[in-house]
């Protein structure tokens, strides 16, 4: 992911490819159990994510960040974050993952 972030940021990229390069690397930081790089580049693509309109890539570092927290035990700080989820879903109507957003509530 590091080789796919660094030519994005050389070249001013700044939409959806560095924005799902960032949630990636957070889903591989998360399974390393390397928790709060994971949630820092979960909130990269979020805010990146929200600073260009892009509700779609706001989902997923969203739903992981609660996913985060459901790993460490901390349920009531992973709720809001799934709740959320569960919500931009319904908004942009990709319920593909609703499932999975359920099951860690």
């Amino acid at each position: 992911m590091n080789r796919a972030i660094n030519p994005c940021k050389q070249l001013g990229v700044v939409d959806a490819p560095l924005l799902a390069c960032y949630n990636s690397r957070g889903n591989i930081y998360k399974y390393m159990e390397r928790y709060d790089d994971a949630i820092s580049d979960y909130n990269r693509c979020y805010e990146g994510a929200k600073k260009i309109g892009l509700l779609r890539y706001k989902m997923q570092p969203t739903a992981n960040i609660g996913h985060v927290y459901i790993l460490q035990g901390k349920y009531t700080e992973a709720l809001p974050y799934n709740l959320k989820a569960i919500e931009i879903v319904k908004r942009i109507g990709n319920t593909k993952n609703l499932w999975e957003n359920y099951m860690h509530i």
